[in-house]
């Protein structure tokens, strides 16, 4: 609820909205695989000792919903199991 916020409060949460940030990342990574933040060529592309060292695991959600979406609990569940 966006009730009670100044209108640059308002101007930040609509910019902030899954929406957009979603048409934002399209636009930038140029239709690759990405989770809003990084590309998943980028993630696995880590440079050094650590190449190795993680696993990358494609999930259905974007980084900002991983604690709060199916997807994104189910593959914690998964992962920790």
């Amino acid at each position: 609820d966006k009730t009670g916020l100044s209108p640059a409060g308002r101007l930040l949460a609509r910019l902030l909205s899954k929406p957009v940030l979603h048409g934002l990342a399209d636009t930038l990574f140029r239709d690759q695989t990405n989770d809003v933040a990084v590309s998943v060529v980028s993630m696995k592309d880590v440079p050094g000792p650590w190449n190795s060292a993680y696993d990358v695991r494609p999930v259905a959600c974007d980084h900002m919903s991983y604690f709060n979406h199916k997807a994104g609990l189910d593959a914690l569940a998964s992962v920790l199991s």
